[in-house]
């Protein structure tokens, strides 16, 4: 396990409702501007921020397998007003090496 900040930022001129999914994925994983990661989300992390605001969430991440390349990805949601959440095209990932622990 470890602990990560995730910076979150509202320039969008109006108080925005937001998600940040937490997924993971590889080489493989496919993520644009147009189309969000086509892997499960692990956690997802929702806040409110006015024109201007901003906000730092902690995130604990943990990643129970051993993996080689694993692409741990975050992207931005806003909850349209339509009620429903759109992928706004905005996302940042690490990759990673995991071991085993014993």
């Amino acid at each position: 396990p470890f602990r990560l900040y995730l910076y979150v930022e509202n320039h969008e001129g109006k108080a925005m409702l937001y998600r940040v999914m937490q997924k993971v994925g590889d080489n493989s994983t496919a993520l644009n501007e147009t189309a969000p990661a086509g892997v499960p989300a692990l956690a997802s992390y929702d806040l409110a921020l006015a024109h201007g605001q901003n906000s730092t969430i902690l995130v604990d991440v943990v990643l129970r397998e051993p993996a080689e390349n694993a692409r741990l990805i975050f992207e931005l949601w806003a909850l349209g007003e339509d009620g429903s959440w759109h992928y706004t095209g905005r996302w940042n990932h690490l990759w990673l090496n995991v071991t085993a622990i014993g």
